[in-house]
């Protein structure tokens, strides 16, 4: 491995002897690499390892390290990969009894790097196998499970990365999953790094992104307003789009305790503040999202799981049966054959599944 990285001008003293990466990153990918073939060896595949409690607990350990809404998406895409039956809803009944003990930005304190140096991983698994909140005997890569992983961990003294379980940073996890009139299939709201369980207020409505920056940065937002950015879910963007410079903007201006956004799009890992991501059915297919107008009071409320709009059910059917499709992004490429078969992020914005099976019988129907 040094050889080989050596070849492409990389080595452990980095390119013309300037630091590249942590001396523990080599070892790490040596072990890698030596893992890979142990696993080829041994005839051990994906599937051996992949299983539905094994999502399980990767959702826990989401969960107590406040970590990325992303995990949703990653991890509703791979049981569908390995066709195990996860629902979205797995992430609200896990979320809700898994402490957060890990201090990790932007909720907290601390880096992952910290973590590392810290104990790692294992310490999350050691903690959470204290709350009998880990299957233990689910298998890892490197031949140990979860238990042998948990029972070897390496703490450092005097660490504050990972709290213990019986004293953590929060009762809860760090998302859950939100329904209502808004979001009827579903939508991910992360609560790390803020107190706030509701909000309810005017509608800013943006249709992308790059308008929604642009109205902040005109000091057009104001506390207590519910920011809505439409089409950018993985239809509409196509690809769902971090929303990370809208959030990082409102923070900036002071704003990020003072208002929610809600987004059929997703957030970065980095994302602080009252958020609501993932919204399905998103608006590019005539999601409920895109029925908002300008001042519609929008709520979101955690403890009754819900996200919704305080408008008549009689006005919204008038607006559903004006709304027209906007014109795609992308009228050929890559990006329109994606936005074309991928599914809903309830779903994990996969491109195998209904909208595939569709596209394919209407090339037959042809």
């Amino acid at each position: 491995m040094s050889m080989a990285l050596e070849v492409i001008g990389l080595s452990p003293a980095g390119l013309n002897g300037i630091p590249a990466t942590d001396p523990d990153k080599i070892a790490a990918a040596e072990r890698s690499g030596e893992i890979a073939v142990e696993l080829v060896r041994k005839n051990l595949k994906p599937r051996d390892i992949v299983t539905g409690k094994a999502l399980e607990n990767a959702i826990r350990a989401v969960g107590a390290t406040a970590g990325s809404t992303n995990a949703v998406l990653h991890l509703l895409a791979i049981a569908r990969e390995f066709d195990l039956p996860l629902e979205i809803e797995a992430f609200e009944r896990l979320g809700e009894s898994t402490p957060v003990i890990g201090n990790l930005i932007p909720g907290g304190s601390y880096a992952a790097l910290d973590l590392y140096k810290a104990g790692g991983i294992a310490l999350v698994l050691r903690e959470l196998a204290a709350g009998d909140l880990l299957h233990l005997n689910e298998q890892g890569v490197d031949g140990r499970t979860m238990g042998e992983i948990a029972s070897q961990a390496n703490e450092r003294a005097g660490q504050d990365v990972i709290r213990p379980i019986n004293n953590p940073i929060k009762k809860t996890g760090g998302l859950t999953v939100l329904r209502g009139s808004l979001a009827p299939e579903g939508a991910i709201v992360k609560l790390a790094g803020h107190e706030r369980r509701h909000h309810s207020g005017p509608a800013r409505v943006f249709d992308s992104e790059e308008a929604a920056f642009a109205a902040i940065r005109a000091n057009g937002i104001v506390a207590g307003d519910v920011v809505v950015i439409r089409y950018e879910g993985p239809v509409g963007g196509p690809g769902m789009r971090e929303m990370l410079a809208v959030t990082a903007a409102l923070v900036g201006q002071g704003l990020g305790d003072e208002v929610a956004l809600i987004t059929d799009g997703r957030f970065s890992g980095a994302t602080h503040g009252f958020m609501v991501a993932h919204i399905s059915p998103e608006a590019a297919l005539g999601g409920p999202i895109a029925l908002v107008h300008e001042g519609d009071t929008v709520t979101i409320d955690v403890d009754s799981h819900e996200l919704r709009i305080e408008v008549a059910e009689s006005e919204l059917a008038t607006r559903r049966a004006a709304w027209r499709a906007p014109a795609p992004r992308y009228a050929g490429g890559v990006w329109a054959k994606y936005a074309a078969l991928v599914s809903s992020a309830s779903d994990g914005a996969i491109t195998t599944g209904v909208r595939l099976a569709k596209a394919l019988k209407g090339s037959t129907d042809r």
